[in-house]
């Protein structure tokens, strides 16, 4: 619970210190979005924190970049409800690199070309103290990110399953990114 709520405060913290514009156009179907359980959200933000170095399950080096996507806007107060997908994808290089990333168990260390430590919020807000106040968490459990580099910008693709912290993976339900665009990176 901890560390979600850090990754979103995380999140929202890059929201407010970028800038960034989203379409308001609510007639046609987002460009970048988040869907989950067929609840479909905008992605108006996307940041990249680099790559912390770990040493992989195989002994090699490994550099994890987490990756946050959401539907917050610049005016929004930290304490307004947002809806976001966090995932962490592992590189062999200190780079964000072009690849397939598979989603391994969290509790697996990980090797280069995996992801993990991913979760999905829904219409998620939080007190000033950091307590959930309303909305949905979930955990991603499996899944595919695919990611792919031109110049400056990124092609981010997720399908997956995400469930309830501790819930059966039977009851996973579907989750897809799809994102273009920069990252805002620190």
């Amino acid at each position: 619970m901890k560390r979600k709520f850090l990754q979103g405060l995380m999140f929202a913290a890059a929201v407010i210190a970028l800038a960034s514009c989203g379409d308001d156009d609510d007639d046609k179907a987002p460009a970048n979005y988040i869907t989950y359980d067929g609840t479909t959200k905008g992605i108006v933000t996307a940041v990249a924190f680099p790559g912390s170095k770990y040493t992989g399950a195989d002994g090699k080096v490994v550099y994890g970049h987490d990756l946050s996507f959401g539907d917050v806007s610049m005016d929004s107060p930290e304490t307004a409800a947002y809806s976001a997908v966090h995932v962490t994808v592992y590189t062999a290089t200190e780079d964000l690199a072009d690849g397939t990333y598979t989603v391994i168990d969290s509790k697996t260390r990980a090797t280069a070309n995996t992801a993990n430590s991913g979760d999905v919020s829904i219409d998620t807000k939080y007190s000033e103290d950091g307590e959930l106040v309303s909305g949905k968490e979930y955990d991603i459990i499996s899944g595919t990110v695919t990611l792919k580099k031109s110049g400056d910008s990124y092609a981010f693709d997720f399908t997956g399953k995400a469930a309830a912290e501790g819930a059966a993976a039977s009851t996973a339900k579907d989750v897809k990114v799809h994102y273009n665009g920069t990252f805002i990176k620190f």
